[in-house]
């Protein structure tokens, strides 16, 4: 079989990768550009090019979780060399971000003298110094401390306050820790909704200066259907209003296929699209999270409040059943309680689903209690102070 040549660059690759950034700009696409990833297993690390049986160039032989390690010279030179190279070829851009490694791990079970989370963390902030010492324009470095192979628990004290990174990525997942505080946000490819966790953490972290984003939510993006797409919309509805960020794989698309399916299009993509309309038709730069402004809510929702104080709030509802709890789905109607300062307002619902306003109504401004309709899954209320007087 042919092998690498590592001291050959492809430039068929940078082509394709120019290619990509420049047509994500022309189109306001941010980009996150990775520069390596977990190998997970010995089956996927027999597949990389830095793996000695693939190349003509001595890196040497590791057991698999080694490679996020700084354990041998060679093969992190290699790692070395193609970080400093990346940014070399990318920098130039202004619509991307940096991640050093995808889902970096420590304490991979079955493994004798896996490396443990610190030395996974050495190895990322000593290549996140290549990034930095490349990179020109400084753009953003996101990414996560090393969570464990081993029951994948995951911390973001470290990520936060710690570490290297601007942003902070979170893989929502069910042994989140923060402060103290564990958060069950969903197994992998469960299904799972978990909305009230998943709000909760983002609000228990605005006080940290950096921004969490909600960084490839797996919770059900294999299922390629309207059930799996509809625990997507409200996990990143909840995600935006609650202050976070949030992206997940559409696993619809795939070579050849890649605007994805008729269905994903119709669905998630559009819906996403009604998601990033509503969000910046806001105040970005003033708008605030509003915990506890509701007093009253109908029964099984969660609720994720944002806004201006005093003139334009988006209250979020959601249905928070899981699939398997009775009445999941089915339309809920109730009231909202609020109190408004004195003026007036316009009210009108939201459909995440069909990006549509129902028409507005006057609102006076005092304690208020709004009847909402009948909604299944989710309903934005929109509030707006007047501005005529």
């Amino acid at each position: 079989m042919p092998k690498y040549d590592l001291d050959a660059w492809n430039p068929e690759f940078f082509e394709r990768l120019h290619g990509f950034l420049s047509l994500a700009s022309d189109l306001g696409v941010i980009v996150e550009v990775v520069t390596l990833s977990n190998t997970y297993n010995n089956d996927i690390w027999a597949l990389n090019p830095l793996n000695p049986s693939n190349n003509v160039n001595d890196t040497e032989s590791i057991a698999f979780p080694e490679y996020l390690t700084m354990r041998h010279p060679r093969l992190f030179a290699r790692q070395c060399a193609l970080v400093h190279k990346i940014v070399e070829e990318t920098n130039q851009y202004d619509n991307i971000i940096y991640e050093v490694c995808n889902e970096p791990t420590g304490h991979t079970p079955g493994v004798e003298n896996a490396p443990d989370l610190e030395e996974v963390n050495a190895w990322q902030t000593a290549l996140a110094q290549i990034v930095r010492d490349t990179d020109p324009h400084q753009h953003l470095i996101a990414g996560e401390e090393a969570y464990r192979h081993d029951g994948y628990r995951q911390g973001a004290d470290m990520s936060f306050r710690q570490m290297f990174f601007d942003v902070v990525n979170i893989h929502p997942l069910p042994n989140t820790s923060y402060n103290g505080t564990d958060y069950d946000m969903g197994t992998f490819m469960s299904k799972q909704l978990k909305l009230r966790a998943v709000g909760a953490f983002c609000l228990a972290a605005q006080a940290e200066a950096k921004p969490l984003n909600y960084d490839e939510d797996n919770v059900a993006s294999r299922f390629i259907d309207v059930d799996g797409w509809t625990i997507h919309r409200k996990r990143a509805w909840v995600t935006l209003l609650s202050g976070g960020h949030y992206d997940y794989i559409d696993f619809s698309i795939l070579p050849g296929r890649e605007t994805g399916t008729t269905g994903a299009q119709r669905h998630i993509r559009t819906w996403f699209k009604h998601l990033s309309e509503f969000v910046h038709s806001m105040d970005l730069a003033r708008a605030r999270t509003m915990p506890g402004w509701l007093r009253e809510q109908p029964t099984h929702t969660v609720e994720a409040v944002f806004g201006v104080a005093g003139e334009d709030y988006a209250v979020y509802l959601a249905d928070e059943r899981e699939l398997t709890e009775p009445g999941a789905g089915e339309p809920i109607q109730g009231a909202l309680s609020f109190t408004l300062p004195d003026a007036k307002y316009q009210v009108a619902c939201y459909a995440p689903a069909t990006g549509l306003y129902s028409p507005w109504l006057d609102l006076e401004g005092g304690p208020v209690r709004f009847a909402t309709p009948a909604f299944p899954h989710d309903l934005v209320v929109r509030i707006k102070k007047c501005t005529n007087g």
